[in-house]
């Protein structure tokens, strides 16, 4: 897991790929649209999503095994809470098809990050992570989630 400023990217990643990933993100403001951008195909697209947030209680801590997550705030600010997939014991089956699996977590997480605009945070595969979290109360989130295979 990582979460920094988008202007630190190139501090963490080189080569075309990642380039493409922090220009699509670099592009994104209020205003753009909803739907999913493919950039290299499957193999690197985005998601603009909007949606409520939930209390911590109602959460889905999830991780992946194909994809890795960039996900961006573009409007609102959002908690994600990181967990590490040693500690916890898997809830659901994989899901091929949706490259997701889910979890029963244990404790608090020991990583909180508030995904406010002007933030990435990337979770690898196995990197337990719980989105759609509200900071302080429900609000709607305007996010991107970039998948990068």
């Amino acid at each position: 897991m990582i979460s920094d400023k988008i202007e630190n990217w190139e501090q963490y990643f080189t080569g075309e790929v990642w380039g493409k990933v922090f220009k699509f993100i670099s592009s994104l403001n209020s205003d753009s649209p909803e739907g999913i951008t493919e950039i290299i195909g499957k193999k690197l697209y985005g998601r603009v999503m909007s949606y409520e947030t939930v209390r911590p209680d109602e959460g889905k801590p999830e991780a992946h095994q194909e994809y890795i997550d960039i996900q961006v705030s573009i409007v609102n600010e959002e908690r994600i809470d990181w967990y590490p997939m040693s500690e916890n014991a898997i809830r659901s089956e994989y899901n091929k098809e949706k490259d997701v699996y889910f979890f029963q977590i244990k404790e608090d997480a020991p990583i909180v990050i508030r995904n406010v605009p002007g933030i990435f945070s990337v979770f690898y595969p196995n990197d337990i992570h719980v989105p759609k979290l509200s900071a302080h109360g429900p609000q709607v989130v305007k996010k991107a989630v970039v998948k990068l295979h």
